[in-house]
């Protein structure tokens, strides 16, 4: 008021039948010839549905990013005609990256990556999926301090309303399930290795001759 500025901001006001809601409100000064501020054009805008649905999701967001934490699985989309991306904060700690990072399509790619990567066979059909399938595959990540991190990639092609071409993925850390793999197979490795180590055995030891032991007790059968 003293400065004679134009403002804005939100607030909340109590209507006659005592209901708080949310209100903006924006000033603009009317001022005479010589400068001075005469009067104020006030304009109070009714936004207590936006703050509502803003909160809404502000909270949902809060919540998926809760449960991609959890469960160790990232989303992020592309949209192929200018490269934009967009990843959860989950993508980019399966991936190693800042999140003042800017995402792009070169950062999933084996030159882009912050270590390096070992893709698995028809990686590459997920950047652009040319037959408007989904499609799914694993990949290997190598990091620089020669970590390792197993990751599934799932892609799903789609069109806006204006016909741009968009790929939807989600990446999840599957890098306990390989370990657990890795162990299990190696369980029955061993599991095997003893199997045919007893048969061995075995057939080794049927293989001899065996004497009989008899009684020092001689026996004739009874004659009919």
């Amino acid at each position: 008021m003293e400065t004679g500025e134009p403002y804005a901001y939100d607030l909340r006001q109590r209507r006659a039948d005592g209901v708080y809601r949310w209100f903006q409100a924006r000033g603009l000064p009317l001022r005479d010839t010589e400068g001075r501020v005469t009067a104020w054009y006030l304009l109070l805008t009714d936004i207590d549905d936006r703050k509502k649905a803003e909160e809404e999701l502000r909270r949902s967001k809060a919540y998926l990013t809760e449960a991609q934490r959890l469960s160790r699985t990232g989303s992020f989309g592309c949209r192929l005609s200018t490269g934009e991306m967009i990843w959860s904060e989950e993508t980019f700690r399966i991936y190693g990256y800042d999140l003042s990072t800017q995402p792009a399509v070169e950062t999933c790619s084996p030159t882009g990556s912050p270590g390096r990567q070992g893709f698995g066979p028809g990686t590459h059909r997920i950047g652009r999926p040319a037959d408007g399938n989904d499609c799914r595959v694993e990949c290997r990540l190598l990091f620089p301090d020669d970590s390792v991190k197993h990751v599934c990639i799932v892609a799903h092609p789609s069109n806006d309303e204006i016909r741009n071409h968009r790929v939807h993925r989600g990446v999840m850390d599957v890098t306990e399930q390989w370990q657990a793999k890795a162990e299990l197979e190696k369980a029955f490795e061993e599991i095997k290795r003893l199997k045919d180590h007893l048969h061995e055995r075995t057939w080794s030891s049927g293989s001899k001759s065996i004497r009989p032991s008899c009684s020092r007790r001689s026996w004739a059968p009874r004659p009919p």
